[in-house]
């Protein structure tokens, strides 16, 4: 089941954040916005698969500028990994 969350911030710039998650896989969008409904950036994290997975890396996390160019990639871990 998909999901959509607003939430409310203000710091940086950004004046509200939508997030869109799927339960199934874990997958997530997250979009940054400012005061005038602009997006000021986006990132998609990715789930692997477990036989993908090495380490405590469970998978990537891709941050976009709003025409879509890649900013940054971190991985994801999980909890309590280094």
């Amino acid at each position: 089941m998909k999901h959509t969350q607003r939430e409310l911030v203000n710091r940086g710039g950004v004046a509200y954040v939508v997030t869109t998650w799927d339960d199934e896989t874990g997958d997530a969008e997250i979009r940054e916005f400012d005061g005038e409904n602009a997006l000021l950036r986006r990132c998609v994290w990715t789930h692997w698969p477990t036989h993908e997975r090495k380490d405590s890396v469970i998978g990537e996390a891709v941050w976009f500028d709003p025409h879509g160019v890649e900013l940054e990639t971190r991985p994801l871990r999980e909890q309590g990994g280094e």
